[in-house]
């Protein structure tokens, strides 16, 4: 399976993914501000002949950059915002599963292996193994779903970080880094 164990299922949040999601909505915020400003600046100059042609197209060229940029963080945070209601709806039903095996009698492991704490007579020990079986592989299977779907979310994330990280204006120059 994965490192996850029943104290960190216990445990599992989503409080950094809705911080990340404040993080990518404010850089695209950024982004969208700081190229305003840099439209309005070169706007506001009264340059004429060359210079004025180039810095106008030098800021056209700017813009779908950034706009671009933009629309990666506005993705990142609809991935972030979309994720937490997800995996917290994975967590329960992965709790849900370890609570219907204690219900039943069963004491669950860290490890999350089920096993049965009192002693069974012989005609209804098969049962309770079964019983014990079919507890174990829902939870297992709880579990690796929210494992892999808090992986599938990172990755996403990852994809749209890397995005950003490439991004280049017109000029082949990395984006300046937005402080937040």
């Amino acid at each position: 399976m994965s490192d996850m164990t029943l104290a960190k299922l216990e445990n599992y949040n989503v409080d950094q993914l809705a911080a990340d999601a404040a993080f990518w909505r404010k850089s695209q915020r950024l982004w969208a501000e700081n190229h305003l400003s840099n439209v309005s600046s070169v706007a506001a100059l009264d340059w004429e002949g060359l210079a004025g042609e180039a810095a106008n197209m030098r800021t056209l060229a700017d813009m779908g950059t950034a706009d671009a940029a933009g629309e990666v963080s506005q993705a990142a945070s609809g991935v972030a915002d979309g994720a937490g209601a997800a995996l917290m709806t994975l967590r329960s039903a992965a709790l849900l599963a370890v609570d219907a095996a204690r219900a039943d009698g069963f004491t669950v492991g860290n490890d999350f292996t089920v096993s049965d704490p009192n002693p069974v007579l012989a005609p209804l020990a098969a049962a309770r193994r079964a019983l014990a079986q079919t507890h174990s592989t829902a939870i297992v299977s709880a579990v690796e779903a929210l494992v892999e779907y808090d992986r599938d979310v990172a990755r996403l994330l990852d994809g749209h970080s890397a995005a950003l990280q490439a991004v280049k204006f017109a000029d082949g120059n990395p984006a300046p880094s937005i402080a937040i």
